[in-house]
Order: C-alpha cells, then sequence, then structure tokens
C-alpha cells in the first residue's frame, strides 16, 4: 500500500463523524483499534451522538482497563477474531503470540 499509515487523531474522527452523522459506527482497521490513544474518546462522541458503535479486534493486548473502558464507553457490539484453534496454527499466523 502506498498511503500514509497512522492513526486518526480524535479531532479529525470529530470532524469527519459531524460531516456524515453515521447511524452505525464499526471501528476497525489495518491493526487492533485498541492501539489507537483516542478510542474510547471515540467510542463515547460515537454513542453521545446517537450512532450504534461496534468495533472489531483480536484482543492480544486487552487488559483489565482496557475492558473497563470499552464497558464505560457504552458500545455496542465488539467482535474478536480467533486466529487460531490451538498454540500451533495461532503462532503461525501470530508470529510471536501466545
Amino acid at each position: 500500500m502506498k498511503r500514509n499509515r497512522g492513526f486518526i487523531s480524535f479531532e479529525k474522527f470529530k470532524r469527519i463523524y459531524d460531516q456524515v452523522g453515521p447511524p452505525y459506527l464499526n471501528l476497525t482497521g489495518y491493526t487492533d483499534s485498541f492501539l489507537n490513544k483516542d478510542i474510547f474518546k471515540m467510542m463515547k462522541y460515537a454513542k453521545r451522538k446517537g450512532s450504534f458503535v461496534k468495533m472489531d479486534t483480536n484482543a492480544s493486548i486487552m487488559d483489565e482497563e482496557r475492558i473497563q473502558n470499552t464497558v464505560a464507553s457504552g458500545i455496542d457490539a465488539i467482535s474478536i477474531s480467533i486466529d487460531g484453534s490451538n498454540q500451533k496454527i495461532y503462532g503461525k499466523i501470530r508470529v510471536g503470540g501466545s
């Protein structure tokens, strides 16, 4: 891919969100959405504005704080991808993962 990589800022997210006003918002990307430092602000903002909010994650970096912030955000749905049915398969897909 020849485009810039990185995370959308909260300010840019708000600017785009307010122009579109989506009734349904799926927070996803080329990496885990939890890596974006502003993800919880985005979830809360979209919920306050009335969107049905869903996010996709592989849950590999889930911890107690992220779980609590996700619940507190009020999002409607979370989709968790499972990258392997056992460690051998998972290790081929997520090199170094457990």
